[in-house]
């Protein structure tokens, strides 16, 4: 993969409203031009987007390194698919579907793996340690993000997409459902309820 962009730190954004989520503005696809001939424009791609995948993961509830390399993943896959990438429509909600299904897998895998070990485990399982991420890891510094974070990824998983998103990536209604493969009325009740729960949990840090 060219370049090798370093991956800023997670982050979030402080507050919650239930105003519409907003719609980002047209951007460039640097994965089309890629495509159609400039080397340059990958790295345009990870410089662009690679903090905003760390974060998305991260939020979601994985550990900062873990975070880091599902990114990396992404980029791999769009990378060794960009030969056979179509653009249609804007470039964010396609990243997006990727980085979904990617993080889908990781929750397979990690599923997968705590039966292994807790097969193999046997009766010792009982003491096994928890092999989920650590909330707080790296993230000492930042109390405020931190407790977001929390309450984001302790959401059930379709409130925490909707809200990863909408309310942070900005996405459409429309686009989400699309990437959810839901009515977009339920993307508005899931953003409804989840930020409802967040601004409960945050001691009214929307307000």
């Amino acid at each position: 993969m060219p370049g090798s962009t370093p991956i800023e730190p997670a982050g979030v954004p402080g507050r919650f409203s239930e105003r519409s989520m907003p719609a980002s503005e047209p951007v460039d696809d640097p994965l089309g031009r890629f495509r159609a001939g400039d080397p340059a424009a990958f790295d345009e791609l990870v410089t662009l987007y690679a903090g905003r995948l760390v974060r998305f993961f991260f939020r979601l509830g994985a550990s900062q390194a873990v975070a880091e390399e599902l990114a990396q993943d992404v980029f791999v896959k769009l990378y060794r698919g960009a030969a056979s990438y179509e653009p249609r429509g804007r470039f964010d909600p396609f990243l997006f579907r990727v980085a979904r299904n990617a993080w889908l897998d990781h929750l397979r895998s990690r599923e997968s793996e705590a039966r292994a070990r807790s097969f193999d485990a046997g009766e010792a399982a009982e003491g096994a340690p928890d092999i989920g991420p650590d909330p707080s890891e790296r993230a000492r510094d930042r109390e405020e993000a931190e407790g977001v974070r929390k309450a984001v990824s302790a959401l059930p998983e379709g409130e925490r997409l909707v809200v990863e998103l909408g309310v942070f990536q900005g996405l459409r209604y429309v686009e989400i459902a699309s990437i959810l493969k839901i009515p977009v009325g339920t993307v508005k009740s899931r953003v409804f309820s989840a930020v409802r729960r967040l601004r409960g949990q945050l001691g009214g840090l929307g307000t």
